[in-house]
């Protein structure tokens, strides 16, 4: 886990020689039901779905970034920052 958001599900980070990608837990069930998201991983033992969210952990990271910088306001560009 590298991450919750406010409805306690977590960002975990799967890695191993071919995939270091980052997925979204829903192990709420909280997107269960929303028709427009196709989960990446299949649930097991009810524990919830995985979305795939970046590729590595570099683009997840950026992602947070940006978003926030959209939230406060504040112009994003390129920079890895």
């Amino acid at each position: 886990m590298i991450g919750a958001d406010a409805g306690d599900n977590f960002y975990v980070l799967i890695c191993n020689e071919y995939t270091p990608y980052v997925y979204y837990w829903d192990r709420t069930h909280l997107h269960a039901y929303d028709d427009k998201l196709n989960h990446d991983i299949a649930e097991q033992d009810e524990c919830g779905h995985l979305y795939l969210v970046a590729t590595d952990f570099t683009t997840f990271f950026n992602q947070v970034i940006e978003q926030l910088n959209e939230e406060k306001g504040r112009p994003t560009d390129d920079r890895n920052t």
